[in-house]
């Protein structure tokens, strides 16, 4: 039985579907004994998180640390302070267009100490586009969900492409670099997407990434899952 705990870290963490996975998985003691782990031993450690729409942050501070009034010193908080510390961060109202210094400064004292608590208790290490491998902590399953936005069958199509939302799976290929010459690869990659990232008009681009990881020393496993079939009203 392994007995240690398996840190994670979820890039693109939306609202950290990944994260209530694990959770889930937690409480499957028979799942877990069948994977060679020890239910009484065995933990999930969420080390960090990136993301930048300020609405996931929020939700995702909400679903896993409950109410923000037991952050320390909720009552006293400084509105100077959370905001300097709110500036270091690429931060988005539509999560398509970063926002200005500006219009952060323009933030309620609410919504500041909102945002500041939700970086805070969810580890934010900032957007992808910032994260620098050498500030990021011992990760054994790095988790990048990146957006569908230029794949999905509803959107325009525009691929994997760089300057893309969907094309920011590019990001994940330089932190894995920086990480690769640290000599600190995650153990395990886990990414969930649209099943038409294997379409024609884009599976060429997923397997020069698919190729890339291979370069790194992963192995590479594609299941196709409908949601259905797992209790959500989605085919």
């Amino acid at each position: 039985m392994i007995t240690k705990n398996i840190t994670v870290f979820e890039s693109f963490a939306g609202i950290g579907a990944q994260t209530e996975a694990m959770k889930n998985l937690m409480q499957n003691n028979e799942l877990l004994k069948k994977l060679g782990l020890d239910p009484e031993k065995i933990k999930f450690k969420n080390v960090g998180t990136s993301e930048f729409f300020i609405d996931a942050i929020i939700s995702y501070d909400a679903l896993h640390h409950g109410v923000q009034t037991t952050f320390p010193k909720y009552e006293k908080l400084s509105k100077k302070v959370m905001l300097k510390f709110l500036l270091k961060y690429t931060l988005s109202k539509d999560s398509k267009n970063p926002c200005s210094k500006q219009e952060i400064i323009k933030f309620s004292f609410e919504k500041i100490r909102q945002i500041y608590i939700a970086l805070k208790r969810n580890k934010n290490f900032r957007s992808i586009v910032d994260i620098r491998a050498k500030n990021l902590p011992k990760i054994d399953i790095f988790t990048y969900s990146f957006p569908c936005t230029d794949l999905s069958t509803i959107g325009n199509q525009a691929g994997l492409e760089i300057g893309t939302r969907s094309g920011l799976l590019w990001e994940v290929k330089r932190v894995l670099s920086e990480l690769k010459l640290l000599k600190r690869l995650p153990k395990y990659l886990l990414m969930e997407n649209v099943k038409n990232l294997f379409s024609s008009n884009h599976v060429d681009g997923w397997n020069i990434f698919a190729s890339f990881l291979e370069s790194l020393g992963y192995k590479n496993s594609i299941m196709v899952l409908n949601a259905k079939e797992f209790g959500i009203p989605q085919n």
